[in-house]
């Protein structure tokens, strides 16, 4: 059996929760999917022979920490930088390492299940242990992945880039949107749009929220809802998630005035370094006059609408694009039989969360989780 998930964004804690208790939650939810993956097509039950669970990337959000606060940026190619790319990735591992060991347990041990009973129904009594294999991918929030693999093979997790069964091929899939595509990831020096989004403006906002009186305990459960928003949206989230929950005009109108401050100090940082940006057009300019102008029913300008484009069928192959929903990820679930469903891991549909570009069949093309 497959399952493949994708965009956990478990953090370090500073600016946003470690969702570890939540990543408990959604395991627990993968091995409810494995148990039901052993019912075939003629009503019986059988035990799977074995699993694969496939993290197909931004299983960490490495991005949103305060550690960027200061000079340092996770692009930046110096030994500063990359001691904070591990300080980041070390705080969130240990912030999940509850998460960690129950993956380290299926890995030695195997996903415990109901076993069968004589009448092919899983018996109240008795258990099987279902081989599994869990991989972890590098996404664009957490590129950085590889550098611990050696730490991430003792746990018995598999780390890489891609992953693939020899009929199915499993990726992140960031370079289809143009947010993140570009030169900027691997550390060379340059942002991409959605590195300088995330880091020179939510995470700063975010900063100097915490230091605000009276405006962390609103700003901060919108923290990662803020991340994870399109630039064409991020008006509107920052109405529903912060405007709308100011108790008082005088509130609302810091949390404005420190917004308008951060986008002119992000556009500013933009301009002299500008990020990478697979784009036709230059999008900088109209970026920051629709972020500053807070107009959530707006129709934002051409070149930020362009910005959501962000499925791009490659020459050859069917791809299905796993995207998270704004409630939360799913779990893309294949059976040995050839069954697909859905898991939702958090608390109920979110709303379409797989796209199938082209002609998929059940047996071939490419899954890629952007």
């Amino acid at each position: 059996m497959l399952v493949i998930t994708s965009n956990w964004a478990l953090s370090d804690g500073s600016l946003t929760p470690a969702r570890a208790g939540r990543g408990l939650v959604r395991i627990e939810a993968i091995r409810r999917a494995v148990a039901r993956g052993g019912w075939g097509h003629d009503g019986r039950y059988r035990p799977l022979a074995g699993a694969t669970v496939v993290f197909a990337g931004d299983t960490f959000d490495w991005l949103c920490s305060d550690i960027w606060a200061g000079r340092d940026r996770p692009w930046h190619t110096h030994r500063r930088a990359g001691r904070a790319r591990l300080e980041v990735a070390v705080a969130s591992v240990l912030g999940a390492r509850s998460v960690l060991r129950t993956l380290r347990r299926w890995s030695h041990s195997g996903i415990p299940v109901p076993a069968a009973d004589a009448r092919g129904r899983p018996a109240s009594v008795g258990r099987a242990m279902i081989p599994v294999r869990p991989v972890v991918l590098a996404g664009d929030r957490d590129w950085w992945l590889p550098e611990l693999a050696t730490v991430a093979d003792r746990l018995g997790i598999l780390v890489g880039e891609s992953w693939s069964d020899g009929v199915r091929g499993v990726r992140h899939g960031c370079d289809l949107d143009p947010l993140a595509r570009g030169d900027g990831r691997r550390g060379v020096g340059r942002p991409t749009l959605g590195e300088s989004l995330t880091v020179d403006l939510i995470v700063l906002f975010a900063v100097a929220a915490r230091a605000a009186p009276g405006l962390w305990a609103l700003v901060r459960p919108t923290v990662g809802r803020l991340c994870q928003a399109r630039p064409s949206t991020l008006p509107e989230r920052v109405e529903s998630l912060l405007l709308r929950s100011a108790t008082s005009p005088s509130v609302r109108t810091r949390l404005v005035s420190l917004w308008r401050r951060h986008v002119a100090q992000w556009h500013v940082t933009a301009r002299r370094e500008p990020p990478a940006c697979d784009a036709e057009f230059e999008p900088l300019d109209d970026l920051a006059d629709w972020f500053d102008r807070l107009d959530p029913l707006g129709r934002p300008p051409a070149s930020v609408a362009a910005l959501d484009d962000r499925c791009v069928v490659p020459a050859a192959g069917a791809i299905v694009g796993h995207l998270a929903g704004p409630d939360g990820p799913v779990a893309d679930c294949h059976s040995p039989v050839g069954d697909a469903w859905r898991e939702y891991l958090d608390a109920g549909p979110p709303g379409p969360a797989v796209i199938v570009v082209g002609a998929a069949d059940p047996g071939g093309g490419f899954v890629d989780a952007a």
